[in-house]
């Protein structure tokens, strides 16, 4: 139902990444979290947004990856964005996503 990064390696990065882009390329409306412990993941972020501003994220509106500080917050900001697209986008685009 969502992606979610924890703290790590190269690995971690090389599979958070091909998940942004299946997102970029339309092939998955799921949600996409880093468990930003202790700030682990503020410069990943950083480079998202530099990313996005010179044009390299093209649909920037696909890939919002969202940055969460506490762990006890992962699963209730991804229960929220199921919410959100449900208004936002209908029951349909919920299936869709599954």
């Amino acid at each position: 139902d969502a992606f979610v990064a924890l703290p790590g390696g190269i690995g971690t990065v090389e599979e958070i990444v091909e998940v942004m882009t299946w997102g970029q390329l339309g092939h998955h409306r799921k949600p996409i979290v880093f468990a930003n412990v202790n700030g682990f993941w503020n410069r990943f972020a950083a480079m998202l947004t530099h990313m996005r501003e010179d044009g390299f994220i093209h649909t920037g509106n696909l890939v919002k990856p969202m940055f969460i500080d506490e762990v006890a917050e992962v699963v209730p900001a991804i229960l929220l964005s199921a919410d959100e697209a449900r208004v936002d986008r209908g029951t349909k685009a919920i299936i869709d996503r599954l």
